[in-house]
């Protein structure tokens, strides 16, 4: 609130501001300009730096600690969501502007929330979620005066079907999906051992007994061979 009641005072161009304080008379002992003491600690980034003539208390109009909300419903492709940033709760400001980046909306409409007399700004994000805006970075920045912004930013998550791609090596025919892609990882050495040793194993058994019938059957359909050929005909060569 202190805060917001400097800023109103001040030209938009200001981004650092004397506030009125000063320990130029003794190090450590602050005085307003008018002669009143009072107790002050709150030292900036890599303060104190034990440097001289630092004697003026300033406040720092740069940047703001708090952070702007995002509220991100569940995205669905195809299905037009609304993305909403609110302007941080200390800061009442209606003439904030408020910019997203990081996609391109359909539509961008302003609104408020808060009590009536304590409205405080937000931006309202229309837009229809693709495939593509999975783990996209959206980020929202509120900007005072033209020069003091503080921006968060979400990583959006879009739920979607499947896509089979090219490369996949997937084929669709009808209601069945094929798909053709080679396994690993292999196995190990001790399995693949144990593959070739029953291999081995198997390939030295001898085949089960046959039946009269299946010899018979095996006798029949056999092709004879050149050298049964031969003794077939000798034995059946009349003697003279």
């Amino acid at each position: 609130m202190e805060k917001n009641f400097l800023l109103s005072l001040l030209p938009s161009s200001s981004t650092q501001s004397w506030v009125g304080a000063h320990d130029a008379v003794q190090e450590g002992q602050w005085l307003w300009s008018d002669g009143t003491a009072f107790l002050y600690t709150n030292w900036c980034s890599g303060e104190p730096n034990n440097a001289q003539s630092e004697n003026c208390l300033e406040i720092n109009l740069s940047k703001l600690n708090q952070k702007p909300n995002i509220n991100v419903p569940q995205l669905t492709v195809g299905k037009k969501a609304e993305i909403s940033c609110k302007v941080p709760e200390d800061c009442l400001n209606p003439s904030a502007d408020i910019v997203w980046t990081g996609i391109e909306p359909d539509e961008i409409r302003r609104g408020s929330y808060g009590v009536p007399g304590w409205e405080k700004s937000s931006s309202i994000m229309t837009f229809h979620p693709e495939p593509e805006h999975h783990n996209t970075k959206l980020t929202c920045t509120i900007i005072f005066q033209k020069s003091i912004r503080t921006e968060s930013t979400v990583i959006l998550k879009v739920r979607h079907a499947p896509k089979i791609l090219n490369s996949s090596r997937c084929l669709v025919w009808g209601d069945e999906l094929t798909c053709i892609h080679p396994g690993g990882p292999g196995p190990s050495r001790a399995e693949a051992q144990k593959q070739v040793q029953r291999s081995s194993v198997a390939a030295r058994a001898p085949p089960p007994p046959r039946s009269k019938s299946q010899k018979r059957r095996d006798t029949r359909n056999r092709r004879p061979d050149l050298r049964e050929v031969i003794d077939n005909r000798r034995q059946n060569k009349p003697h003279r």
